[in-house]
């Protein structure tokens, strides 16, 4: 193995801004990196986000996503959808849906797929 390997990369030391606390299950934004928090983060303290795998998200009402659709994340909501006209979101590649939702859902399975996301705030 390569002297130089530190790890896979699937998961991320985040040290969280603040001013409030992250639960686990939130969704994280870290530079262009979008993420699940595995665990409570108080402010100004470090934990351990997923930035891959399939997790369970809110998602906005009334839109359908088809498996495999790219996702947009509301920042400050955590929730996801198609397309987001205004506020902080991240959209991109960094999420698909990894399982269609009916717009009557509440919740989307998403992939977090590591890739890099436009973060607009």
């Amino acid at each position: 193995m390569a002297r130089n390997f530190v790890q896979a990369g699937h998961t991320l030391d985040f040290v969280n801004p603040g001013p409030n606390a992250v639960a686990a299950g939130d969704v994280v934004v870290a530079g262009t990196l979008l993420g699940v928090a595995l665990v409570d983060i108080a402010p100004q303290a470090t934990g351990s986000v997923a930035l891959e795998g399939v997790f369970e998200c809110p998602k906005e009402l009334g839109v359908a996503f088809a498996q495999g659709q790219a996702l947009a994340c509301e920042i400050d909501t955590g929730a996801f959808a198609a397309e987001l006209s205004s506020g902080p979101r991240a959209e991109g590649l960094g999420a698909v849906a990894f399982a269609a939702a009916s717009a009557e859902a509440q919740t989307v399975l998403v992939k977090f797929t590591g890739v890099p996301c436009v973060v607009s705030q």
